[in-house]
C-alpha cells in the first residue's frame, strides 16, 4: 500500500513521527516534493480564493499525490487535551479532510481524527489502521517506537540575536518563507526559532485564554525573547490567516520594547521588496547596538 503524505501544514510537526510510523509498519510513503512555484499555482487554481497560502500549497501537494499513491493520508486535528487543558487546532486543520474531499471529487484518504472528546491520539491510530489486516500490536509498537523518533530540538543557540516566530509550515518551508532562515544565514544572524519552544508551548501558567494547539509556543517564545533581551523579533505569516492577526498582536503586546518587523507574505510577494525590509531591520538593530 502506498501511503501519500503531502509535504504541508501538518506534516512539519509530525514529519519523523509519520515517517517511522509507517515505516514499522512496512507501508511504502510517497512524499510530495518541497512546494515550489508550479505547486503554488496549481493549488491557487483549486482552492477557494480566500483560504491561507499554505493551505494553496497543500492542494498543490494533494494534485501531485493523487495519482502517485493508494491513499492519501489527512489529519483532521479538532481536540487534544494537555494537563486537562482542551485545546483546538484552527478552523484549516479541522476542515482540511473536507475541503480536499469536496475539492477534489472523493479521493481514497485514510482520515486519520485527533478529537479526544471521542478517543485519545493513540486510538485513533488505532481505529484507523486496524481496518488493513493489522493488528493492535503491530499498530500500537509501530505508534509507540515513532513516538520516541518525533523528538523537537529545543536546544537554544547561545548569544541569540534574533526571533524568529512562525508557524513552521511556513518557517521550514523554503518557498512560503521566501527562505527566511537560509538569508538569515549567510548573513550570519544568530536566530532562534519558535519552533523550539513547540514542547514547552503547553505551560499553561500563562495565557490560558488562547486555546489553539499548534499556537501556544508561539506566545511562549515571545515571553522567552522579552525574559532574556533578545534584540529583535521577526514575525512571519502567510495572507490571509485567520488566527495570525490575534496572536501577532499580544505577542507584539508582551515584546512590546522589543524591535519587531513582521512580514505577511502571500503569493505575490516579490522577494526584492522582502529583502529590503529585513535589510532595513537589521541596519536599526546593529544602529542600536552600538
Amino acid at each position: 500500500m502506498r501511503i501519500g503524505i503531502p509535504r504541508g501544514l501538518y506534516y512539519y510537526y509530525y514529519q519523523d513521527f509519520l515517517i517511522e510510523f509507517f515505516k514499522n509498519l512496512k507501508e511504502e510513503i510517497v512524499l510530495s516534493p518541497e512546494t515550489n512555484q508550479k505547486i503554488i499555482e496549481e493549488g491557487s487554481k483549486l482552492a477557494p480564493s480566500e483560504i491561507c497560502l499554505p493551505v494553496k500549497a497543500f492542494f498543490g501537494h494533494i494534485k501531485y499525490l493523487l495519482d502517485k499513491c493508494d491513499y492519501l493520508f489527512l489529519i483532521r486535528f479538532v481536540k487534544k487535551y494537555v494537563n486537562k487543558f482542551p485545546l483546538f487546532g484552527c478552523p484549516k486543520f479541522i476542515g482540511l479532510p473536507d475541503l480536499i474531499k469536496v475539492n477534489f471529487n472523493n479521493p481514497p484518504i485514510l482520515e486519520l481524527v485527533i478529537d479526544e472528546d471521542k478517543e485519545k491520539e493513540e486510538e485513533s491510530y488505532l481505529s484507523l489502521f486496524s481496518k488493513f489486516n493489522l493488528s493492535k500490536k503491530e499498530i500500537k509498537e509501530a505508534y509507540e517506537k515513532a513516538k520516541k523518533k518525533n523528538v523537537i530540538n529545543n536546544k537554544y543557540i547561545k548569544d541569540a540575536e534574533i526571533l524568529v516566530i512562525g508557524h513552521p509550515y511556513v518557517l521550514f518551508d523554503k518557498r512560503l518563507s521566501l527562505d527566511l532562515l537560509n538569508i538569515l544565514n549567510k548573513r550570519k544572524i544568530k536566530y532562534i526559532t519558535s519552533f523550539q519552544f513547540y514542547e514547552k508551548g503547553f505551560d499553561f501558567e500563562k495565557e490560558k485564554e488562547y486555546c489553539w494547539y499548534f499556537h501556544r509556543h508561539l506566545l511562549f517564545s515571545s515571553y522567552w525573547a522579552k525574559e532574556n533581551n533578545i534584540s529583535g523579533i521577526i514575525i512571519i505569516s502567510n495572507f490571509p490567516c485567520g488566527t495570525s492577526p490575534v496572536i501577532n498582536q499580544r505577542i507584539k503586546y508582551i515584546c512590546q520594547d522589543i524591535n519587531i518587523l513582521e512580514l505577511i507574505i502571500d503569493e505575490h510577494t516579490q522577494k526584492e521588496s522582502f529583502l529590503t525590509r529585513l535589510e532595513s531591520f537589521w541596519d536599526m538593530i546593529k544602529i542600536k547596538k552600538k
